[in-house]
């Protein structure tokens, strides 16, 4: 299930699915499956409470007391749509100016674009590499857009991780996308803009790591979903 526009068309679904093929039918959203793959196996193990946020990636999760935090619908909350920007772009929740709509891959490009530098990414993304890994490529080798670029990312990001960070003193939290892939060029940025949007005592501890599951992580994190979905039913 995706953010609240598209959940009774999903519900829906699930329903028809599970009357046509008499077998229990779930759906999670996209969003947690890679969080939920790293808390089980990747940098997330053995942090009781965290926070998963994604560049360019519609990624976002929370964890405290290693269980995932659900709204009083049941459905995951969604920290990725936490207003970074109440001037911003609308997002595809019916909202604007989400976190995600503000770091949506194809306006970091456009961003790009009116800076005059995104020739390059533009080529490889022509070539058939994926705009994230372009932007990421861009940040290593120190292209003259990565500065203007990912510090337009940790002005977006940098709030929103405060305000959580002040809201759940969860003393991790997880890139992923361009987050985890540009992670050397983003994080001084984004520790600053923290720093500004934080309580001092909270940040005691906090620290911001890449994810380390980034080309495996949605898969494995849904097949866990659906492992727990399986002990459900025989419990």
């Amino acid at each position: 299930a995706g953010a609240a526009a598209g959940a009774a068309p999903v519900a829906a679904l699930v329903a028809a699915l599970a009357a046509a093929l008499k077998v229990p039918v779930f759906a999670v959203s996209a969003a947690v499956c890679a969080p939920h793959a790293e808390v089980a196996f990747g940098v997330g193990v053995g942090a009781a409470d965290q926070i998963h946020l994604g560049v360019g990636v519609d990624v976002g999760a929370v964890f405290l007391a290693g269980r995932l935090v659900r709204r009083g619908d049941g459905r995951p909350a969604a920290p990725q749509h936490v207003v970074a920007d109440p001037h911003g772009p609308p997002c595809r929740c019916g909202g604007r100016g989400c976190l995600v709509a503000c770091l949506d891959q194809d306006r970091m490009v456009a961003r790009a674009r009116s800076m005059g530098q995104a020739r390059d990414v533009e080529e490889r993304i022509g070539g058939g590499v994926f705009i994230v890994d372009a932007l990421a490529d861009a940040a290593a080798q120190a292209s003259p857009l990565a500065v203007p670029l990912f510090d337009d990312v940790a002005a977006a990001l940098g709030p929103v991780a405060g305000g959580l960070l002040n809201l759940y003193d969860a003393p991790l939290l997880v890139l992923h996308g361009l987050g985890a892939a540009a992670f050397a060029r983003l994080e001084p940025a984004l520790a600053e803009q923290v720093a500004r949007h934080s309580f001092a005592s909270l940040r005691v501890g906090f620290v911001v790591v890449r994810a380390s599951l980034e080309a495996d992580g949605a898969l494995v994190g849904a097949g866990l979903f659906a492992l727990d979905a399986l002990d459900a039913l025989d419990a």
